[in-house]
């Protein structure tokens, strides 16, 4: 994850940040108490300092447990998107929220898998059972090319074909 990207979500976070149960999918290392103080942290990673060994497929919880779902960066790496998001909102609490953030124009990271890139109207069709919904893409024209120069940093080539884009 690049630092603009890293803050954006910070922000997105700080602004959706509540005290209520929120279960946090797909939690790696990242614990976000300052944002989530009570929170379940669930992965698929016996590396991670999490709560619970989980699938976002098919969720260990009871129905309506939680106030909030957070699943930041995890919706592209699941093999079935709409099966995690179905699981969702089945252990979502009536008017919870689901504070969902996911790539599109981003280059290939296997952290283990990399299946999907989302377009608004994607997402939109995935979250059709939410009664309210809001996309937003979280960086403009000019954070996206810093993405990818920050993504593709270490390639000094890449830099000079991008650098040669914009200057041309």
């Amino acid at each position: 994850m690049t630092e603009i990207t890293r803050r954006k979500i910070k922000s997105f976070l700080k602004e959706n940040s509540t005290k209520k149960l929120t279960l946090n999918i797909g939690a790696g290392t990242r614990k976000l108490y300052e944002f989530f103080p009570h929170q379940i942290r669930i992965d698929i990673s016996k590396k991670s300092d999490i709560d619970i060994l989980c699938d976002a497929h098919n969720l260990c919880f009871k129905d309506n447990v939680f106030d909030s779902v957070l699943c930041s960066e995890v919706l592209e790496h699941l093999r079935e998107p709409q099966a995690a998001l179905d699981e969702i909102y089945r252990v979502m609490r009536k008017n919870g929220k689901l504070l969902l953030t996911t790539v599109f124009m981003y280059p290939y990271h296997n952290s283990p898998w990399d299946y999907f890139r989302f377009t608004k109207d994607g997402l939109a069709y995935l979250l059709r059972r939410w009664s309210k919904i809001k996309i937003t893409p979280y960086c403009n024209r000019f954070e996206f090319i810093g993405n990818l120069i920050q993504c593709y940093g270490d390639n000094d080539l890449k830099i000079m074909g991008i650098r040669f884009v914009l200057v041309w």
